[in-house]
């Protein structure tokens, strides 16, 4: 009972912030995309201008789309004109990828680029499209299905199988491109009498269900996901999200979720798959209530990752255990701290927000970095480590800062501006 006391207070909180900020959006210039923005990256190599208004528009469409589905959840009449306006003018722009993905000087069809944002663009405008179905304007449905099967779901299905690059690739390219796509391409068929589309859309499905598998390639035998937690979490979440879709009526019994490797993954370590299990239930409870404890948020990832660093029990347990305890700690502080303009701006769960309020900040969270990666390396330090020592040390004392030193040579560059 007190667990589900503490989801229904997480959601009004989240409810009422986003009532919030669509308030706040009204009164905001909408961005505009235009060409002098979109060929400073052919230009100069900038993308951030164009960049920055193309995801304001993003924000504008999720903001008024949440609006409204809370209002319909609570029984509230919904006017449909705000996403409407909104959906019109993502419906208008001419290319929904980024100038950095495209090539006009070599694609005649770069309009019609796929990329990992224009196959976001198609799976939200089609979730949006899905939900609304009985509410928006028809003719407003019906252009915003017309524009994800000509920009997205025709051109991919008329092209050869494994003709793009993300289809193969084991990374997060595959799992966010590939869900996206087979999400459009889900509700297209669930919203279509057409048996000539159904069957259209069953075999974008089958090619997309075949490419996901380069995406559990990605992973070890033993399950670790070389491009770190940030790009797990991105690529995983797009995974699942159509592999839940997927077990919806409609899904033709597809299975994504319970694959051999998994299984194989989790019996041939099943203490580390039970702590991964616990420290993750811990971590969501505490982002459920909010908490900015960072010894307890950080500690969840710790715990996760002593154990997987624990390789077998020994002499060197509690110097393993150790090091990766403060490892993981300090992956999670590090990942929080990058993430947290974009939590702010989108009034997403981030332990350091109270933190971040406080005077000196950034000589703090940088003070808390240095303490769990000195601790972290001073385990390591006593290990008799013989073979690859010079390459472990360059990661520890100095890879595991590239995050960091990306980010402040980011905040220099928008000073000078």
């Amino acid at each position: 009972m007190k667990k589900q006391q503490q989801i229904r207070n997480w959601l009004k909180n989240y409810e009422h912030h986003i009532m919030t900020e669509a308030s706040l959006l009204q009164i905001e210039g909408f961005p505009r995309l235009t060409e002098e923005l979109f060929s400073q990256f052919e230009k100069t190599g900038n993308r951030l201008q164009y960049e920055d208004a193309y995801f304001g528009r993003r924000k504008y469409l999720l903001v008024y789309a949440l609006e409204a589905l809370i209002l319909k959840k609570n029984g509230e009449k919904v006017s449909m004109g705000k996403l409407e306006w909104v959906l019109e003018e993502i419906l208008n722009e001419r290319c929904w990828a980024l100038p950095a993905h495209v090539n006009r000087q070599s694609d005649p069809a770069w309009e019609y680029t796929l990329d990992l944002f224009a196959a976001e663009t198609a799976q939200t405008l089609s979730e949006i499209g899905w939900i609304f179905r009985h509410e928006l304007d028809q003719a407003v449905k019906i252009r915003l299905d017309e524009e994800v099967y000509r920009r997205v779901l025709e051109t991919f299905g008329k092209s050869a199988k494994g003709s793009y690059g993300w289809e193969k690739d084991c990374n997060n390219w595959n799992a966010v491109c590939g869900g996206s796509v087979g999400a459009a391409a889900w509700y297209q068929k669930q919203g279509t009498e057409n048996e000539r589309q159904k069957q259209e859309m069953d075999g974008i499905i089958d090619r997309i269900c075949e490419d996901l598998s380069c995406f559990l390639d990605s992973f070890s035998e033993d399950g670790a996901c070389m491009e770190g937690l940030g790009y797990w979490e991105y690529g995983m979440s797009y995974y699942i999200m159509f592999a839940d879709l997927l077990r919806q009526p409609g899904g033709e019994n597809r299975e994504l979720l319970v694959k051999d490797k998994v299984k194989k993954i989790m019996e041939q370590y099943p203490r580390q798959s039970r702590a991964i299990e616990s420290a993750l239930n811990e971590l969501s409870v505490c982002e459920r209530e909010g908490s900015t404890d960072l010894d307890k948020t950080a500690g969840c990832f710790g715990k996760l990752m002593e154990e997987l660093f624990l390789y077998k029990k020994d002499r060197w347990e509690e110097t393993l255990r150790k090091m990766g305890f403060f490892m993981g700690k300090f992956i999670y502080l590090m990942d929080a701290y990058e993430d947290l303009p974009n939590d702010l701006e989108k009034g997403c769960y981030n332990p350091l927000k109270k933190i971040a309020e406080e005077e000196g900040y950034e000589e703090r969270i940088k003070q808390i970095l240095c303490m769990m990666i000195a601790e972290s390396t001073a385990e390591f330090e006593k290990l008799p480590c013989l073979s690859d020592i010079d390459i472990l040390r360059n990661i520890l004392y100095d890879g595991v800062w590239n995050c960091y030193n990306k980010i402040q040579r980011k905040k220099s560059e928008e000073q000078k501006k």
